[in-house]
């Protein structure tokens, strides 16, 4: 036998048939006992032969023996009543469906046709003796007329029977299927056996033995694409404080749904902690992974509820990823192209460390070369935003203000400025990651200030030496000044800065009255070389005479870039008379 079930029907049958038999025998009677309740009981009886040719069973309930309530066929195998081990005959087509049909009356002409088999095989002796016959029709006789009466105060009974019975169905099933068995329907007997199944109720223990498939009501929680492995396991994987035999069910612990654990740490019990437990938390996490994952089935990979980066605005501001310039990694990778979704190491949760991880994408050559800005090691995102931005190349803000959050604005706000600094900005001239030439140029002078300035200025026949070399920024700042043309200092000072011994010997020539030519110094300290430097400093400066409003300096007679005339002079004067006529009109001083 496969269960304890079955090998209880089993005993139960084999029991009826032995009463049966011993019924047919005139050994037991069959009555109503009113004080139990039940349908029939035996009572014992003395008789002196044993041969009966008919039995009656009388029971309000249907017998359930053949599906539908169609007939059900004539046993084929031998019946498991067979009486020493012989198999019983096999009862006739309608005796079975009789039988499996339930009615009591069908089941006593069903009965009565196989008689005379199960006599035969009970008592062949006794059908034998004529005397036997004799007596055993006197009996039947008497039976008949007792049973008629009998029958009638059961009629009498029928409805507080049916009252009585009610409920209790399985208990005529049986006695059908003893029946049936003792006519040999077998098969009719594994409907019955089947009937009886799907009326018994399940007990608690044996719910709680065998488990409750959820899936009958809850089969939407598997029906996505993506399947939580867990879901595999059972529900009780997880829902371990559910009763799910109570409808609806109940929660036997206190924790939310039953679940056997607080989240996240239940989802630990199949999931690594190290991933959930590093330096910088997603605060999402303690949150419950159920605020990002469905726990049983969903459409997406990893059982997110929503796609990247719609899941993630759920609780991060859309406006931060959807501004002018939006970086191609949302749209590309997602967030978690450059975000772990759970914990990191570093900061925002940063799969690594800035500029590496921008390194994925972007080329480090760029970032590498010999001069290297030292924001870049600060991290990228100190400039550039990482999502979106209103300015192109994503950045936080436009040049110079956006540099001005490092160097010093005052270097860039003197009276003078550099026009380039408005016009194309700071890196109109500057590599803003890295350079193979100084200061993060772009090119080396002089050719980077030919981008703007024309070039012919500086490339006549007799060129200034520093320019010559490209060194710009020898005499002007790039950025912005107080002096005239961005100049480091005063125009004076710049060139004595290359010409020192200039003020110490008469300049040009010493005229008739033995003073030197101006230089554009206060005229004190101009003619005598000497004086106090504070007076000189403080007295008003020579303007220039051919340009009056501009300052009389060493650049108002000599070029200071390049000139077609000897000694850089202007004007295309080829001689030192020729350049003085310029200032020192015919008559003049």
């Amino acid at each position: 036998m496969k269960s304890k079930r079955e090998k209880i029907l089993f005993l139960i049958l084999l029991l009826l048939i032995l009463i049966v038999m011993a019924y047919r025998a005139g050994m037991i009677g069959l009555k109503y006992d009113s004080s139990t309740g039940v349908p029939f009981a035996l009572s014992p009886r003395r008789i002196n032969r044993p041969e009966v040719k008919s039995f009656a069973v009388t029971t309000n309930a249907p017998a359930a023996g053949a599906v539908g309530g169609n007939p059900a066929p004539a046993a084929s195998a031998p019946a498991a009543g067979a009486v020493g081990g012989s198999p019983a005959p096999a009862a006739s087509a309608p005796a079975a469906g009789a039988a499996a049909n339930g009615s009591a009356r069908e089941i006593r002409t069903a009965a009565a046709a196989a008689a005379p088999a199960i006599v035969e095989r009970v008592a062949p002796a006794q059908h034998a003796s004529t005397a036997g016959k004799s007596s055993l029709k006197k009996r039947t006789q008497k039976k008949r007329t007792h049973r008629k009466s009998s029958l009638k105060k059961r009629t009498h009974r029928k409805s507080s029977l049916k009252k009585r019975t009610r409920g209790k169905s399985s208990r005529g099933i049986h006695i059908a299927a003893a029946a049936a068995v003792a006519v040999g329907a077998a098969p009719a007997m594994a409907a019955v056996s089947q009937s009886s199944a799907a009326v018994q109720p399940v007990s608690a223990a044996a719910a709680s033995d065998k488990e409750i498939d959820c899936l009958k009501c809850h089969a939407k929680l598997k029906s996505e694409k993506v399947i939580h492995p867990a879901l595999e396991m059972g529900c009780t994987a997880c829902h371990t404080g559910l009763d799910a035999r109570t409808v609806p069910h109940k929660i036997t612990n206190k924790i939310a749904d039953g679940l056997s654990g607080e989240q996240p740490d239940l989802c630990y019990g199949c999931h690594d902690n190290a991933m959930f437990s590093k330096k910088d938390v997603h605060p999402a996490v303690s949150m419950g992974c159920t605020g990002c994952h469905n726990p049983h089935s969903s459409k997406n990979n990893k059982l997110l509820k929503a796609l990247p980066p719609d899941l993630c605005y759920g609780c991060h501001d859309k406006g931060i990823f959807t501004k002018k310039d939006i970086h191609p990694a949302v749209g590309m990778v997602g967030c978690i192209g450059c975000h772990s979704p759970h914990s990191s190491e570093n900061e925002k949760l940063l799969r690594s460390a800035q500029p590496d991880l921008c390194y994925d994408c972007h080329d480090k050559g760029t970032f590498t070369k010999k001069d290297v800005h030292p924001a870049v090691d600060m991290g990228c995102t100190n400039c550039n935003s990482p999502h979106s931005s209103k300015n192109n190349k994503l950045l936080k803000a436009l040049p110079p203000d956006l540099c001005y959050g490092c160097h010093d604005k005052g270097i860039f706000t003197k009276k003078d400025i550099h026009p380039a600094i408005d016009m194309v900005g700071c890196i109109g001239c500057h590599s803003p990651h890295s350079s193979k030439n100084e200061r993060l140029l772009k090119v080396n002078p002089p050719e980077l200030c030919f981008t703007c300035h024309d070039k012919g200025i500086f490339t006549k026949k007799t060129v200034h030496p520093p320019v010559a070399a490209g060194r710009c920024l020898n005499c002007h700042t790039p950025h912005s000044s107080d002096q005239m043309a961005l100049l480091h200092s005063a125009p004076v000072e710049v060139c004595l800065g290359c010409h020192p011994d200039i003020p110490g010997a008469p300049h040009v020539a010493k005229v008739f009255s033995g003073t030197s030519h101006p230089l554009g110094l206060p005229k004190m300290e101009t003619n005598t070389g000497s004086g106090d430097a504070k007076a000189a400093k403080e007295a008003p400066q020579l303007m220039n005479p051919s340009q009056p409003d501009k300052v009389f300096y060493c650049g108002s007679c000599h070029n200071p870039h390049s000139a077609s005339s000897p000694n850089l002079f202007r004007f295309n004067a080829t001689s030192t008379m020729d350049l003085c006529s310029h200032c020192h009109k015919q008559g003049g001083n």
